[in-house]
C-alpha cells in the first residue's frame, strides 16, 4: 500500500515539474506574442495620426 502512495506521490511530482517547465518554456513566445500586438496596435495609431494631420493641412 504504501508503495502505490509513494509512486502516486512522485507521478504527481513528475507531472507538476512538466507542466511548470512548459509554462517557462512558453514564457518568452508569449511576451514575444504580446508585444508584436502591441507594436502593430501603434503602428495603427501613429498611422491613423498622420493620416488625420495630413487630412487637415490639406483641407485647410
Amino acid at each position: 500500500m504504501c508503495l502505490k502512495k509513494s509512486q502516486s506521490i512522485f507521478e504527481y511530482a513528475v507531472l507538476f515539474t512538466a507542466v511548470v517547465a512548459a509554462f517557462m518554456l512558453m514564457n518568452k513566445y508569449v511576451f514575444r506574442s504580446i508585444n508584436a500586438r502591441l507594436k502593430q496596435i501603434q503602428e495603427e495609431v501613429s498611422q491613423s495620426n498622420a493620416y488625420e494631420l495630413e487630412y487637415e493641412v490639406i483641407n485647410d
